[in-house]
């Protein structure tokens, strides 16, 4: 991460809880937990693994604003070694229970990763990339109070 400004306690530097990529996924974070601040200036760099548990601070200040710029990798071998979505027939997937879709790929995750041409991939499937309106996603997402009801 890359500031643009300084960041501090105050305007909401990142928190994060050192050693917490190393805890298995049944642990759940508490801020009671070692918390350290990310409290960084324009030029420096703050570098974290993606495991990490970290999120952005509060701004309890009235004049100040958090600026900054993150950069995230993947290395191209960091895939599945068989690429699944062209191995499988269209009309094969359709065929599968939404769990097994799900499980294979064909389908969003939060926070609407994963769509083609801004559909669901199972909804591209069915309709050849072909819909007539778009709706959220991500169906775990909030609703939108000022978007029609289905």
């Amino acid at each position: 991460m890359f500031p643009g400004v300084k960041t501090t306690r105050a305007n909401g530097a990142t928190m994060a809880i050192p050693g917490s990529h190393l805890w298995g996924s049944d642990v759940v974070p508490r801020l009671n937990d070692d918390i350290a601040y990310a409290e960084i200036e324009p030029g420096d760099v703050w570098v974290m693994l993606g495991g990490l548990y970290h999120a952005g601070g509060a701004n309890t200040t009235t004049d100040e604003h958090r600026i900054v710029h993150g950069l995230f990798f993947t290395p191209g071998y960091l895939r599945q070694e068989e690429n699944i979505y062209l191995a499988n027939a269209a009309e094969d997937v359709l065929t599968w229970s939404p769990e097994a879709q799900k499980v294979a790929g064909f389908s969003v995750s939060s926070p609407n990763i994963g769509f083609v041409n801004f559909v669901s991939p199972v909804q591209y499937l069915q309709t050849g990339g072909v819909v007539d309106h778009y709706e959220d996603l991500d169906e775990s997402q909030e609703k939108r109070l000022d978007s029609p009801q289905q």
